[in-house]
């Protein structure tokens, strides 16, 4: 009997436990879910407003003198002397090389001399024909060994001045080739000149741009590596042919203004100005997320996170233009948005900013 009472009292104790440590369990299952509940996520937030937007459409280039010439020699022959060396800021028409020319030049004496010689003939001829002395056959022969010694004189004239290599435009020699008393086949580069007054950037546009950019549009330049200084171009060539290794076109810039800074072969970021628009918002890039249908963004609403698709224009840098999506004066959470939710509960530690 008394063993009977034992596990009846025993079975009673058992219950009640599990009963407590079940209460227990309810209970602190229930302050963690208050818990959960009441927990906010501390973010920042930037009220976006609308503004004019122009897009642009961005290419690499690279900067080139507008005038460039590698000059060399006609004739050919042993470089007698070097006037303008490296570096040298010369005028249109000053002379940069001789090429040796002591023969030519005694050729261009003989035919001076030739001419000199045919020609004063040739007036005698002349004087005595119209005195009926001479015959027409000795007047026109007379005649046209004249002509011939002129034409011959002209050519020896021509071959002589070949010799000096010239500058066709104002620049500074950039490259020399060969040293004096070096030998420079006919048609070799002696020297190389440019212009470095006025520059051009050469770029290639992808071809799904190729109605959008057309000559005489504008553009904004940077140059690498100071990207600080950025000048307006004119949009002067656009290529009419897509190169099959890139699949871009080419265009050329002009600048619209000169700047010292500038040398041929630098980098260059062109920004061709595409479309204008009317109230869109710019906001950093980073705070846009890409997802399967397009892109989203968070934005506060009294303290709820709500998500938005938007609808993106164009790039600006680090920033994006948003055309669709976004409403004046919205919260744009930019700060805290990695892991946040829609419906999330959050605390804004500088709103407005």
């Amino acid at each position: 009997m008394n063993i009977i009472r034992n596990l009846f009292l025993a079975g009673i104790i058992i219950v009640l436990s599990l009963q407590i440590i079940s209460c227990g369990e309810v209970e602190g299952s229930e302050n963690k879910t208050s818990e959960k509940e009441t927990k906010q996520i501390s973010v920042s937030t930037l009220k976006v407003s609308a503004d004019d937007y122009t897009d642009f459409i961005t290419v690499l280039g690279v900067v080139n003198s507008r005038q460039r010439a590698n000059l060399a020699s006609f004739e050919g022959g042993k470089i007698k002397n070097v006037i303008k060396d490296k570096g040298a800021l010369v005028k249109k028409g000053d002379t940069l090389i001789v090429m040796d020319n002591d023969i030519m030049k005694a050729s261009l004496d003989a035919a001076a001399a030739q001419f000199d010689l045919d020609d004063i003939n040739f007036k005698m001829q002349e004087q005595i024909y119209k005195e009926n002395v001479n015959s027409q056959f000795q007047f026109l022969q007379a005649k046209y060994r004249r002509e011939q010694s002129l034409a011959n004189y002209e050519m020896a004239k021509s071959r002589y001045n070949k010799t000096f290599i010239t500058a066709p435009f104002d620049g500074v020699v950039d490259k020399k080739y060969f040293e004096e008393g070096e030998f420079a086949a006919p048609g070799s580069p002696l020297v190389e000149l440019i212009d470095i007054t006025s520059y051009k950037v050469e770029a290639g546009v992808p071809e799904r741009f190729i109605g959008e950019v057309k000559v005489g549009g504008s553009c904004l330049i940077t140059f690498k590596p100071n990207s600080s200084e950025q000048v307006s171009g004119t949009i002067t060539f656009v290529g009419s042919s897509i190169r099959a290794d890139n699949r871009t076109f080419p265009i050329e810039v002009t600048l619209n203004t000169a700047s010292n800074k500038l040398k041929s072969e630098m980098a260059a970021e062109i920004l061709i100005k595409n479309s204008q628009y009317d109230k869109v918002f710019i906001i950093p890039e980073e705070v846009v997320t890409r997802i399967d249908n397009g892109y989203m963004i968070f934005i506060e609403e009294n303290g709820i996170v709500k998500k938005r698709l938007i609808e993106i224009l164009g790039r600006t840098g680090t920033n994006v233009a948003v055309k669709e999506g976004l409403s004046e004066g919205d919260n744009l959470i930019t700060v805290g948005y990695q892991n946040l939710i829609e419906g999330q509960n959050v605390v804004v530690v500088n709103e407005g900013l």
